[in-house]
């Protein structure tokens, strides 16, 4: 036998091996997929598989002159607050032990994305993440008012801390337990799980 027919058929019993491996461990149920879980293999993946999907299809458009934060304001705390909070309200409870974590989205991280990674991924949401596609419901212009108002998360006025605190107090906080009551600012927050 040859050397490199030899080495040829080491490689691809390895390639065979890899790719049997990758269909069976799922099949067997070997990583824990709960949101109670630790972090394993599959979280490093997804969040891999995530940056490489943003650096080969989001947009390299910035928010356009015309993006409205005050248009975007009224879809984030009916849409986003619950998941995600905002620097002075906290998101509702049950948030915090998704697996992953909706992000905060005024940290450094988020902060840190182009504004065509954030509209792709509101438009588009994360599968396996709990973040839903905007695009079906909302206008292009509705998602780019929303990325407007998470670059500006930093910086909202007083009234919006206190309308966003307001809503998290009353509506999640206030003791209600999951969705609140028709007293507890319903009128603001459109049930969105």
């Amino acid at each position: 036998m040859k050397r490199g027919s030899f080495l040829s058929g080491i490689l691809g019993g390895v390639i065979i091996s890899v790719l049997v491996g990758l269909l069976l461990l799922p099949m067997i149920g070997i990583f824990d997929m709960t949101a109670t879980g630790e972090n394993n293999i599959l979280d490093w993946w997804g969040k891999t598989n995530l940056q490489s999907t943003l650096n080969r299809r989001a947009p390299e458009t910035k928010i356009p002159d015309a993006a409205d934060p005050s248009r975007g304001f009224d879809h984030y705390k009916s849409t986003c607050l619950r998941c995600h909070g905002s620097p002075d309200a906290q998101r509702e409870s049950w948030a915090n032990n998704m697996l992953p974590m909706p992000p905060h989205l005024q940290k450094v991280d988020t902060q840190n994305m182009s504004d065509g990674a954030l509209f792709y991924i509101i438009a588009n949401g994360i599968r396996m993440t709990g973040m839903p596609a905007f695009i079906p419901e909302h206008s292009e212009e509705d998602i780019w008012d929303i990325v407007a108002v998470v670059r500006g998360l930093n910086n909202l006025t007083e009234p919006q801390k206190q309308e966003l605190q307001r809503i998290a107090a009353l509506y999640w906080h206030g003791g209600r337990g999951h969705g609140g009551g028709k007293d507890a600012g319903s009128e603001d927050v459109h049930h969105s799980h």
